[in-house]
């Protein structure tokens, strides 16, 4: 199957919208999904790759002069999520795939998503450029600037990707053999909701003497991990105050011997330390909220118990 024809015009009036918002782009092979571009491996130390291989996101640009060059042909449209400061969540059909039972009368992955917000008593998170692709949805966010998220593969659900540092995605615009790439919901980019930047957090690795400690959970080490996570808020850095809090209370959240009212009060206070020693508040419901959302996504987590 052929891709329809879409002159080489379109291709590119698509790819400058892209940049005027501030997103690079690469081109993608006509009709395809794949960079244009050589891979590392095939890579023959030519040209820009002369001291060393030039991949297709150090490639990626919003000069609209170099554009208007490069789409000359009938490229696709590709996005480096990292570099546009992106994190699109890919929200895919079931494709005559049955759910698993978790996910059982889920018809994709959007319906996953509003499952998702349900549990985490959170709006679905729909009102924000969106994109329909040749199999489902690309919901645009703004990345965190306080965590890096890279490409995920069912980690929120049952057809649900996602693209960050090191992944792409193809812009609207582009055209594949099933259809058109086409915006369906022209709105801005929304920040990504904290509950779901919490859900793509990986966990930070254990160190050797913490899980030692954690496999008996003695008092002293409860009382450790308590002072430690509250050291963490108390001395957090500027623009990293709320996603430390976030952190912290997820980390707590994970011992089933702390109860909500322990790490509230604990988090609460070393809160209040980073208020006096920084001198710029951080607002009391803002910390609220951020424990409790902590204490519920940490919950659904605990650690299990060694012999």
């Amino acid at each position: 199957m052929s891709p329809p024809h879409v002159p080489p015009r379109q291709l590119m009036r698509a790819a400058l919208a892209a940049a005027e918002r501030g997103w690079p782009v690469f081109p993608l092979v006509p009709g395809g999904k794949r960079p244009f571009w050589h891979s590392a491996e095939n890579c023959r130390g030519l040209g820009v790759c002369q001291d060393g291989h030039v991949g297709w996101e150090a490639c990626a640009t919003t000069d609209p002069t170099v554009i208007r060059k490069i789409w000359a042909q009938p490229f696709n449209i590709g996005i480096p999520t990292g570099p546009a400061g992106l994190l699109v969540i890919d929200l895919d059909i079931a494709h005559g795939h049955r759910p698993p039972p978790e996910w059982a009368g889920a018809r994709g992955g959007r319906d996953v998503l509003v499952k998702l917000a349900a549990r985490a008593g959170q709006p679905v998170p729909t009102d924000t450029f969106t994109v329909r692709t040749t199999g489902g949805l690309h919901l645009y966010f703004e990345a965190p600037a306080t965590v890096e998220l890279r490409n995920t593969v069912g980690t929120l659900g049952w057809r649900i990707d996602t693209r960050g540092i090191g992944g792409y995605v193809v812009a609207a615009g582009s055209v594949r053999p099933e259809g058109r790439y086409r915006v369906v919901h022209d709105a801005p980019v929304r920040p990504l909701p904290d509950w779901l930047t919490l859900a793509l957090t990986p966990p930070p690795p254990p160190e050797r003497d913490t899980a030692r400690a954690a496999a008996t959970h003695h008092p002293a080490y409860l009382r450790a991990a308590l002072d430690g996570e509250a050291e963490k808020v108390a001395t957090a850095r500027e623009g990293k105050r709320r996603i430390t809090v976030l952190r912290a209370a997820v980390a707590l959240a994970t011992f089933p011997e702390l109860d909500d009212h322990t790490i509230t009060e604990a988090l609460t206070q070393a809160a209040e330390e980073c208020r006096r020693r920084t001198q710029e508040p951080l607002g009391k419901r803002e910390v609220e909220r951020a424990i409790r959302d902590g204490i519920a996504y940490g919950r659904r987590r605990p650690r299990s118990r060694r012999p």
